[in-house]
């Protein structure tokens, strides 16, 4: 675990750890061993390319990521990032299926992001993603030129959202995500951001609006472009040079975007205390309750000791199964896990039916819940479950998309690489002290309970 002095430094914003940086001299030949590259160009915009070397596979993955997202959206003006990829995408998506290529886009709080996935065989004309390349190149370049007639493309994707958001309300799963972060984290925490905007909001956006957001996020020292293969090598290069080609012509901006604090990601709801119990009503009579039971404890970033709740995890979910089961409890049962920021948060899922007592029911089960799945790890188990972990890293290598994740992840968050083998030596470190460190923490803690669902019988 982590002292509250260490714990002050790192939510003050030394977030960073340059032990796990792969340092500037060792850059060129990490990347070379990792079939890896990057290229910075003089405009601001980086790209990042690597290939997953296959004899049977020709396929590409490509994305043009602006760390602009809903967080920036102005008062008043919820939901217009998101509105922006909306418009900007309706072509690309049109005419990529043409090539057999699909364009995908999303906005989070703190960027937004689009991208092509397809095959990538530059031996066949007119096919897969490589045709369908300029469309990102006009996006990023001119985006108003794709929409076609402004005000009216602003009232149809509106009227689309509008739609989304009235569709979201009536799924659990997106409910269930919104009231844990409300009652975890921050009112001020981007996690927060109402991504999708407000109704009155929305209707308040103008074509100027839309113009005056797009010249702030579509901004050459705003991109980071990932290009990640299957196949052959010199394929993904082709796409990387390709896409250099067309990007360092985009003029540099004048004015650059802020990026998001990523201590503000740390900040917790102060009002979420331990042993408390939050409760939820979805409005929809489903029958159906989930009771999160959550724990948020301090831990700092990419450690060995926030690895280490993630390995008592997979071994706690085999308990959580069988108390779920021999208790009869309900539909289904399952252990998550988030280490990301400077909190370990761990929670066990309950799916079960909806009752007339469901607080009181759930409040009662939370210590029994604690014995029944952390009290029964044995030390004689946790030196087998580590044991298993490691045979396991020994026989299987780190794939190649999980090493691009790291470098993306780098890249994005810190402008540094992130390196792979360090953070599979930091996993291998985890000792059985650090695991029973954990258990004893689950087992003295009380957790947050938090019930969502069909309440109107409760």
């Amino acid at each position: 675990m982590i002292n509250e002095q260490e714990r002050g430094s790192y939510i003050e914003g030394k977030s960073q750890r340059p032990d796990i940086f792969v340092s500037e001299r060792d850059e060129w030949s990490y990347l070379g061993r990792n079939h890896a590259e990057i290229r910075r160009l003089k405009n601001g915009a980086t790209i990042l390319g690597m290939t997953q070397r296959s004899d049977d596979e020709a396929q590409v993955s490509v994305r043009y990521t602006y760390s602009s997202g809903a967080y920036f959206d102005p008062k008043g003006k919820s939901g217009l990032h998101h509105l922006l990829e909306h418009l900007v995408s309706k072509r690309p998506y049109e005419v990529a299926s043409k090539f057999d290529a699909q364009y995908g886009a999303a906005t989070s709080p703190h960027m937004t992001q689009y991208g092509l996935n397809g095959i990538l065989n530059p031996q066949i004309e007119g096919y897969g993603v490589l045709p369908a390349l300029p469309l990102l190149h006009t996006q990023a370049a001119r985006p108003i030129d794709t929409i076609g007639n402004l005000q009216s493309a602003i009232e149809t994707e509106i009227g689309v959202i509008l739609g989304e958001i009235k569709e979201s309300k009536s799924r659990h799963e997106d409910q269930l995500s919104r009231a844990l972060c409300r009652v975890l984290f921050d009112p001020e925490n981007p996690i927060n951001t109402n991504v999708p905007g407000t109704y009155e909001d929305l209707l308040s956006i103008t074509p100027e609006d839309v113009v005056e957001i797009s010249n702030r996020v579509f901004s050459p020292d705003n991109l980071v472009i990932t290009v990640f293969g299957k196949g052959k090598e010199e394929n993904t290069s082709l796409v990387v040079d390709q896409i250099e080609d067309s990007t360092k012509g985009l003029p540099e901006s004048k004015v650059r975007h802020p990026s998001v604090d990523r201590a503000l990601f740390d900040l917790i709801h102060p009002d979420f205390k331990p042993g408390s119990i939050y409760t939820y009503d979805t409005g929809m009579q489903t029958g159906m309750v989930t009771v999160l039971f959550v724990w948020n404890i301090a831990s700092p970033e990419n450690s060995t000791e926030s690895m280490a709740s993630i390995r008592l995890m997979e071994n706690a979910q085999l308990n959580l199964h069988s108390f779920f089961r021999d208790e009869g409890l309900g539909y289904s049962s399952s252990v998550n896990s988030d280490c990301a920021g400077q909190y370990v948060t761990q929670s066990l899922r309950l799916n079960i039916p909806a009752r007339q007592d469901i607080v009181d029911f759930s409040k009662a089960l939370a210590p029994q819940l604690q014995t029944s799945v952390f009290e029964k790890i044995k030390d004689s188990e946790i030196e087998h479950m580590l044991e298993i972990y490691r045979k396991r890293q020994l026989a299987t290598p780190i794939k190649a998309d999980t090493r691009f994740n790291y470098l993306v992840n780098g890249i994005l968050h810190y402008g540094k690489i992130i390196d792979a083998d360090e953070m599979s030596r930091r996993s291998s470190a985890v000792t059985p002290s650090h695991l029973k460190e954990w258990r004893d923490t689950f087992l003295a803690t009380p957790p947050a309970v938090l019930v969502v669902g069909d309440l109107s019988s409760a």
